[in-house]
């Protein structure tokens, strides 16, 4: 009896242990299936989404260069000297023909009273040499000749009467040669002396009075240099502007081959940019241009596109363009960093998206569009663009919302919440 007690024992454990065995299997079988039945279910995911409208955007382009003045002017002293005087200081404005420094002129201002004086004994040569002693000379010549027109014609009546004499016969054929031969020696005389008087009146006269002007005239063009240098003693602004630096000092030796001031004329200032070919037709002359200086106050300024060149640099391959922006107030100083927008498209009608809301995979452009609480990933075609928005010129409609915040979490059909 006790064998039978012994095997009941073992039977009964025996069945408990089984019965446990398939209750563990039935527990983990469920886990597995709960578990199965949560990934087939994914959580919503939080979004902000933003509906859609059509409205007016423009495209810009976007470029940067450093601030020029609209000119600037370096001032050389013309004339060497010890500096006496400095009129100015860096930073003062200055008008064009303000005394900027002064050299001492007393070197250059005997030099120009000793070009006077030449220039005054070239005048007095001319008067003498034009006014008096050829006028003496002259009138000897003209007397000469009058003295010889006298002869001539006394000769010449003298010839006449012999001759009248030898046709009656009164007197000898030698009588009457003897007269011709007076008579043409007198003619000879007379017309030595007059042409010496005509050539001395036509010709000599005027060579002498042109020499003797030509000395009245380098004495004069002397004298006029020498005053120009003691003009240049005082060196001058060339331009209306501002003092950009200043180098000498009182008592400093200035001369032609150093600079010694600089202007700068801040009235509008120049952005000198480069673009590329594929940007040539999209900016035009005469195009507005937004332009930010971060270190001005105000830093927000209007300028124009004033030049676009005809053809590109050679080392670059880029076509420079000078933008200009005017600066009545002296706010924008030469070397600042400028940006510069100008618009290259507008559309006045056009549906578009934040930029952040647009993903890429491959060549496809795509965005979120929540419809009935999930995701739908939606292909889009894109339009122009600027630094915040883009145009979407298919594959949205008006009223779409479009996820603007998480579309980084999203697949096609994630269930999305709006915040």
């Amino acid at each position: 009896m006790s064998g039978s007690l012994t095997e009941s024992v073992k039977y009964t454990r025996a069945a408990a242990a089984i019965t446990c065995a398939c209750l563990a299997f039935s527990l983990v079988g469920c886990s597995s299936a709960a578990a199965e039945t949560q990934t087939e279910e994914p959580s919503a995911v939080n979004v902000v989404a933003e509906p859609v409208k059509r409205d007016a955007m423009s495209s810009y382009i976007i470029l940067s260069s450093r601030l020029e003045p609209n000119n600037e002017v370096t001032v050389i002293p013309k004339v060497s000297g010890t500096v006496k005087k400095v009129n100015v200081e860096v930073g003062q404005s200055v008008a064009k023909g303000d005394a900027l420094f002064e050299i001492d002129d007393t070197d250059i201002a005997l030099s120009a009273a000793q070009a006077d004086a030449a220039l005054a004994s070239a005048r007095a040569n001319y008067e003498m040499t034009v006014g008096g002693s050829m006028k003496s000379q002259l009138l000897q010549l003209e007397t000469a000749m009058n003295s010889a027109k006298e002869n001539l014609d006394t000769a010449e009546l003298g010839l006449e009467r012999t001759q009248a004499l030898f046709d009656i016969g009164s007197v000898s054929q030698q009588a009457l040669e003897s007269a011709q031969t007076g008579y043409d020696m007198a003619l000879l005389q007379y017309e030595t002396a007059r042409e010496a008087y005509e050539l001395t009146r036509d010709t000599i006269q005027k060579q002498t009075a042109n020499v003797a002007q030509a000395g009245v005239n380098q004495a004069k063009v002397a004298s006029q240099l020498a005053g120009r240098q003691l003009e240049y003693a005082v060196v001058r602004a060339e331009i209306d502007g501002v003092i950009g630096s200043c180098t000498v000092s009182e008592g400093m030796m200035a001369s032609p081959s150093s600079a010694s001031v600089s202007i700068v004329d801040l009235s509008s200032m120049v952005i000198n940019v480069a673009i590329p070919d594929n940007m040539l037709s999209r900016i035009k002359q005469g195009a507005e241009a937004e332009i930010t200086v971060d270190g001005a106050e105000p830093s927000q300024f209007v300028g124009t596109v004033e030049s676009i060149a005809p053809s590109a640099d050679r080392m670059s391959m880029l076509f420079p363009v000078k933008i200009r922006v005017n600066n009545p107030d002296g706010a924008l100083k030469s070397g600042m960093y400028a940006t510069v927008r100008i618009a290259a498209e507008q559309k006045s009608d056009a549906i578009s998206v934040p930029i952040s809301a647009v993903l890429k995979s491959g060549n496809e452009y795509y965005v979120y569009v929540v419809r009935d609480g999930v995701a739908v990933r939606t292909v889009v075609t894109r339009g122009i663009a600027n630094e915040e928005m883009i145009e979407i010129t298919e594959g949205l409609s008006d009223g779409d919302a479009v996820v603007t915040k998480g579309q980084d979490f999203l697949e096609d059909q994630t269930p999305v919440v709006l915040s």
